[in-house]
């Protein structure tokens, strides 16, 4: 119980800290860009934590949870390519670019459960749907992927 408390302080925390951060850095960076930038780091991250003889199933657990905050506030975003196209076919790539965000939520959900039970193979299977869909995203929402 202790460590489900820790790992969600911690995401809280990160989620302040991400939030604050995108009103200090707007003319940076998207606050779109940010999110999927925290989304890749704690992706390579938690990918490093399952590495080796002996996985740190709490690091990757508090790496999934950053990934799904990261994901959660991407969908509140509208993508790039949907601003310099006409309102009817922006709002039809917004749905769609959010119906995508949503699947990835729900394989993040899934390798959480994966984790949770120490299937380590099975949690490489959703590792690799993880990065096709983030490969198909940017395909389908980014002009120059």
């Amino acid at each position: 119980m202790r460590i489900i408390s820790t790992v969600l302080i911690c995401s809280a925390l990160m989620l302040g800290s991400t939030l604050t951060t995108y009103a200090q850095n707007d003319d940076e960076e998207t606050p779109l860009t940010e999110s999927m930038s925290d989304f890749n780091s704690n992706l390579r991250s938690f990918r490093k934590a399952l590495k080796g003889e002996a996985p740190d199933k709490e690091a990757a657990l508090s790496k999934i949870i950053a990934m799904q905050a990261a994901i959660q506030i991407s969908k509140l975003e509208t993508p790039e390519m949907a601003k310099g196209v006409e309102p009817e076919e922006g709002r039809a790539l917004t749905i769609s670019y959010r119906k995508d965000l949503i699947e990835t939520q729900k394989e993040l959900l899934s390798l959480e459960a994966l984790i949770l039970d120490e299937d380590f193979k099975a949690a490489d299977g959703s590792i690799r749907r993880l990065l096709a869909m983030k490969k198909a995203g940017h395909d389908k929402y980014i002009e120059d992927a």
